[in-house]
């Protein structure tokens, strides 16, 4: 019993430090391309910036709706679910 309990101690202990720091340019990388994303284009309606960060192969597994795959039927998603149909741009 002290051998399995020690072998989930490591194991947890693995997964508890296993993240990327927040000074680390991945994670800095990371935070700004999802900021553009979910931020910019979920909340505010401005797809504008999606042709040159998303890629054609995208897929994005929903929840409920499942997966949608290709930056098209991503953009479409975006633009005739959240954004009610219509997209705002900031000029």
């Amino acid at each position: 019993m002290r051998k399995i309990q020690i072998v989930f101690l490591l194991i947890l202990g693995q997964i508890a430090y296993s993240q990327v720091k927040t000074t680390d340019e991945l994670y800095k990388t990371a935070k700004k391309l999802d900021s553009l994303i979910f931020d910019i284009g979920f909340n505010t309606c401005d797809l504008s910036h999606y042709d040159s960060i998303i890629s054609n192969d995208l897929e994005f597994y929903h929840d409920k709706g499942g997966i949608t795959s290709g930056k098209d039927a991503f953009t479409a998603s975006i633009k005739n679910n959240i954004c009610g149909g219509i997209q705002q741009s900031k000029a």
